[in-house]
């Protein structure tokens, strides 16, 4: 079974390591590299205390810490350091503990795991949780180096997780909507086989087309370009055929899997309340799956 990844990720992924062999790359990349996932750039210190607020009232415990490691931006309360990731990853578990027990879970999967923020959150809350991040270069060398000496988190690459024995948790955040759909397939027909429960959060509407052929995408482009020229509008039908290979929140492969939560989450993630900011058209989705009944 084969899992990939596509070409952004390859180009998006040398271009960090270029940022991160730079002076201060890494002394600087939860501002640089990590801005280009869930932290906002433009995110201010009033904007934290903002969402905080939200989440405490929302009723999400925050009483982990984050760390300043690669300079994020942060306020202190409580003398913790409270970043957008911190919140992020917070809101997150949150939604997951409403309908899974977690002094029960012992293994928890992470596909995709970036520097390691759900790493941070689930390793303070839940110790004895065995954690495993599956991810490519460079970001898994930037897991490994910046949860080492914190935490003891397993790495893996996604060709080794056929040997893989059960997890408990499965978790993918905006991570599926990125890859093809062959991968997107082979990664939930894994997840069947090997998982009890499994979280999913992405793009109601994924910007990624899936497996369109280059050629293919230049001509219905071009075709929308014309309709727009000629009709002040992009062709519905022709947007249609383009959206057929996008993967959004109601396409995605489905086992008969149970439904225990399933909401839209614009709350946090790339919102910034004090200019009242959403970024990305559609927002965001999460859902979380019972697998084993």
């Amino acid at each position: 079974m084969a899992f990939g990844t596509v070409k952004s990720w390859e180009q998006i992924g040398a271009e960090h390591a270029r940022i991160l062999g730079d002076d201060a790359g890494w002394e600087n990349f939860r501002r640089t590299i990590a801005s280009r996932y869930f932290t906002d750039a433009k995110y201010s210190e009033d904007d934290l205390r903002f969402a905080w607020d939200f989440l405490a009232r929302r009723g999400a415990r925050i009483s982990e810490t984050d760390f300043a490691e690669g300079n994020p931006l942060r306020i202190v309360i409580d003398g913790k350091i409270i970043t957008q990731d911190l919140l992020n990853s917070a809101s997150e578990l949150h939604s997951m503990e409403r309908v899974i027990d977690f002094s029960k879970i012992e293994s928890f999967v992470e596909i995709g795991g970036g520097y390691g923020r759900m790493a941070l959150m689930v390793c303070q809350r839940y110790p004895h949780i065995r954690y495993t991040i599956v991810d490519v270069p460079p970001a898994s060398e930037i897991s490994r180096k910046f949860l080492a000496g914190k935490f003891e988190v397993a790495s893996i690459t996604p060709a080794e997780l056929e040997s893989l024995d059960q997890a408990d948790v499965f978790y993918s955040s905006s991570v599926m909507s990125e890859l093809d759909r062959k991968f997107v397939t082979n990664y939930f027909q894994l997840i069947d086989r090997k998982g009890t429960y499994f979280y999913l959060k992405d793009w109601k509407t994924g910007h990624h087309l899936n497996d369109l052929p280059r050629t293919k995408e230049l001509v219905l482009r071009g075709l929308n370009k014309v309709s727009t020229i000629l009709r002040g509008r992009p062709s519905r039908r022709v947007t249609k055929m383009i959206d057929a290979y996008r993967i959004s929140e109601d396409n995605y492969p489905r086992h008969g899997w149970q439904e225990l939560l399933h909401e839209d989450c614009e709350d946090v993630t790339g919102y910034s309340p004090s200019t009242n900011r959403v970024t990305g058209d559609q927002g965001f989705f999460e859902v979380v799956y019972k697998i084993r009944r």
